[in-house]
């Protein structure tokens, strides 16, 4: 077995069963969003298990916001918020797990962040980022404008 190589989950097969519905969602993103997608990990030719999605910081909330509500995506669970620290510039990345309680899909974004520079709060979208957030700000040091702190 290699890396390439799907392994099923609890929840199943999720390749086989996810990836049309996320390859038209990330054709949607891209035709919609365009220069701010900044990169797309697909499962069938990444090591991963979801599709992961690259975004500039400044379209952190406008995306994430219209995953959250559109018809079709409707990610409205924020299952995990963290960060990695990559060790390269920019330093670290943003992790944002999302599920779609509608179809079950999962989905990951990340926003690739520099050194010292803040991120937005995503609390206005999911309430229950506030703690995550503060954790990734106790652990990598990065702010989130406009946490309630």
């Amino acid at each position: 077995m290699d890396i390439h190589t799907p392994v099923p989950t609890i929840y199943g097969a999720l390749l086989e069963k996810y990836e049309e519905t996320w390859t038209k969602q990330i054709t949607e993103l891209q035709a919609k969003f365009g220069s701010v997608i900044e990169e797309v990990r697909l499962p069938r030719t990444f090591p991963t298990d979801v599709p992961i999605v690259y975004l500039k910081k400044e379209a952190t909330i406008a995306v994430l916001d219209f995953m959250r509500a559109a018809p079709g995506f409707e990610y409205d669970f924020l299952a995990d918020l963290t960060a990695t620290d990559e060790e390269v510039n920019p330093r670290f990345e943003v992790v944002y797990q999302l599920l779609s309680l509608t179809n079950m899909a999962r989905i990951r974004v990340k926003v690739r962040v520099p050194d010292g520079e803040e991120v937005p709060s995503v609390t206005p979208l999911w309430p229950a980022a506030n703690w995550p957030e503060r954790e990734v700000w106790d652990m990598f040091g990065i702010k989130f404008t406009g946490h309630p702190h």
